[in-house]
């Protein structure tokens, strides 16, 4: 209850007696002047922040503030959990259950309390925030016909399997694709298992729920941890069924298909052994196979341990050469020529020029490594002679 002084009678209406002798003051803050001229105390509730001369109410705090004291010049902004909905509040009401109110200073924003979005709750009064649901629960948004207030961890509903959620959440989601989730209440999915896919996008539960929803990746094709689908190998590579990553193929061999066509990359069979004249000298190659130097063959062409290296490349023999890289066999020096280095020297066989001609009185056949002395009674008066 406000309680008015009387003014000394040497003072005029809105004034009170000074502390010095024979002077008079206005009514000081926190007080308004009655119409007979008395300060009165302003009430809780209510506050006066100037000198009041002919001032004859108090003003009521605004609503968000507060005043439980007699004689304040101004009002507080209600703590954080609490609100005042009308102005000229003595106290602060507190936030019901599943409603919360700010630490903000501004007292707009504790003017009345706000309920919990979905996916958070409040099971105290007073609160300045709200809980969140733990991951692999949810609570959906309430029903605006008929709202129900979030007051308990209780209402927190649990995730399917196949699904999951974060924490704070309105609703479960489906796992993306690439992954599953084996366990009601998760609050993530697993990942498929390298080698295995899933290629729903978020769309069907069923298809998240089971650890048989990750499909193996087929002979020809790869896939890391979590994929949505299987890639080809690349070339010179291969796989067999559910494989993290290709093979290299082995050396002598090679696979040119470059991640186009799966069938072509099924199993170590695929890896091509290099034809003849051609060996490959690395794993893994994606070709082609390399060319047998000059002067050199390679005639196999089954065998990969026989292209596994230039050396899988031989000399070619006496009588014969290649002038031409990537020969299956030597070609025969002519008759009348002989050639006879006999598999040691490389380069002795890189030309048909390699192949000298006979001397006179001599001759030789065709892939000779030597020349012949004519038979008795025979002669022969020119080089290079059959």
């Amino acid at each position: 209850m406000e309680t008015c002084e009387v003014s000394v009678a040497m003072c005029g209406g809105g004034f009170e007696d000074g502390w010095v002798w024979d002077s008079c003051e206005h009514c000081p803050v926190g007080r308004r002047m009655d119409i007979d001229g008395n300060c009165c105390s302003c009430p809780p509730g209510k506050y006066q922040s100037e000198w009041a001369t002919t001032t004859p109410v108090c003003t009521l705090c605004e609503a968000g503030k507060y005043q439980m004291d007699f004689l304040q010049i101004e009002c507080d902004v209600c703590p954080k959990g609490k609100f005042a909905f009308e102005p000229g509040q003595n106290e602060c009401r507190e936030a019901e259950l599943g409603r919360y109110v700010g630490d903000s200073s501004d007292p707009k924003d504790h003017f009345m309390s706000v309920a919990c979005p979905a996916g958070k709750y409040t099971d105290q009064k007073g609160m300045n925030s709200c809980i969140d649901c733990l991951p692999g629960t949810f609570l959906p948004p309430t029903n605006e016909e008929e709202p129900v207030a979030s007051v308990s961890e209780d209402l927190c509903q649990v995730c399917p399997k196949g699904t999951f959620s974060l924490l704070g959440s309105p609703f479960c989601s489906i796992c993306a694709s690439g992954f599953v989730s084996l366990e009601p209440r998760s609050g993530f999915c697993d990942a498929c298992r390298a080698g295995t896919y899933n290629g729903d996008n978020s769309t069907t539960v069923s298809l998240h729920d089971d650890l048989n929803d990750c499909v193996e990746c087929m002979q020809g094709m790869f896939s890391p941890a979590g994929a949505p689908s299987c890639q080809t190998c690349s070339a010179g590579k291969y796989s067999t069924v559910g494989l993290e990553s290709c093979i290299s193929c082995p050396k002598g061999t090679t696979i040119t298909d470059n991640s186009l066509e799966p069938g072509r990359h099924a199993g170590e069979e695929s890896c091509r052994v290099c034809e003849s004249g051609k060996y490959m000298d690395e794993l893994g190659s994606p070709g082609p196979c390399i060319d047998c130097p000059l002067g050199k063959f390679l005639a196999d062409e089954v065998t990969k341990e026989l292209h596994i290296h230039v050396l899988s490349c031989k000399v070619c023999e006496s009588g014969r050469y290649a002038a031409a890289k990537g020969k299956s066999s030597c070609s025969f020096c002519k008759a009348g020529k002989y050639l006879n280095d006999d598999g040691e020297e490389a380069y002795e066989h890189t030309s048909v020029t390699k192949c000298s001609e006979c001397e006179a009185g001599k001759f030789s056949v065709e892939g000779s490594s030597t020349c012949l002395m004519c038979q008795a009674g025979r002669y022969n008066d020119q080089e290079g002679a059959r």
